[in-house]
């Protein structure tokens, strides 16, 4: 009792039965479609497992292949979305978000973006490698080529610049980078604000470090709760802590 269904290749929307308004479009997409409606599924087996899933869209080779009973997803891109679950999901890019299973509320755009996450939820990923390596970090918000492409159980950070706070893998946390290179070397320390040009970019394990500029605090690795604001302010900072520089170098 289906009504405006368009339906192309072998086996597309096959088991329909009253889903309305669907879209499938290559081998197997939309297989398994019942009583879903108002999706769109262009690509060899292209949503090809759900169900009563309501406005999808996926559109590459297996793009959104797990999702049965799932909602307002959208998947663009080869194996985009592959095993995701859950519901309002967005993955552009192939392999984007991949191996998502129970994660929701994530968005990533650009090939490998959140590729590896599994559980995290409610992550922001942007960029070519953006945040690739997340598994099960949550609120974590990127934007440039393999920012943060080494985390993957931080959460609540936030990188922003071509490779920004690309090595945090080891707890670090409540962290702000914003520049190309910003906070690159970053592993595990947590409440850092680098905004500038590599500014942080040498710090490791340090807290509570405030570096905005070009190049500020650049040789910083393990100090805490410094402010450098300014060209290349407290550029050769060594150690100390508690220090404050306002100005050029």
């Amino acid at each position: 009792t289906g009504d405006k269904n368009t339906a192309m290749g072998y086996g597309a929307l096959g088991a329909n039965t009253t889903g309305y308004n669907n879209t499938a479009i290559g081998h197997l997409a939309g297989l398994d479609i019942t009583e879903g409606y108002q999706n769109t599924l262009v690509g060899d087996r292209a949503g090809t497992n759900i169900t009563t899933g309501d406005n999808n869209t996926a559109i590459g080779q297996n793009a959104m292949t797990a999702v049965t009973t799932q909602n307002r997803n959208t998947a663009v891109g080869m194996d985009a979305l592959k095993v995701g679950t859950n519901d309002d999901c967005v993955a552009i890019g192939a392999f984007a978000l991949t191996a998502n299973s129970t994660g929701a509320d994530n968005t990533a755009v650009g090939s490998y973006a959140l590729t590896a996450n599994t559980t995290g939820g409610s992550n922001v990923a942007v960029g070519f490698d953006a945040l690739k390596s997340n598994t099960t970090g949550n609120r974590n918000i990127v934007l440039g080529n393999e920012a943060m492409d080494a985390s993957d159980t931080e959460s609540d950070n936030i990188a922003i610049g071509h490779a920004a706070m690309t090595a945090n893998n080891a707890g670090g946390q409540y962290n702000i980078a914003v520049g190309n290179y910003a906070g690159d070397a970053l592993t595990s320390g947590d409440n850092n604000v680098f905004m500038g040009h590599t500014a942080g970019g040498g710090t490791t394990s340090g807290d509570d470090n405030t570096f905005v500029g070009f190049a500020a605090g650049l040789t910083n690795t393990t100090a805490s709760d410094n402010t450098g604001v300014g060209f290349q302010a407290l550029y050769s900072l060594a150690g100390g802590e508690t220090n404050t520089a306002l100005g050029h170098n």
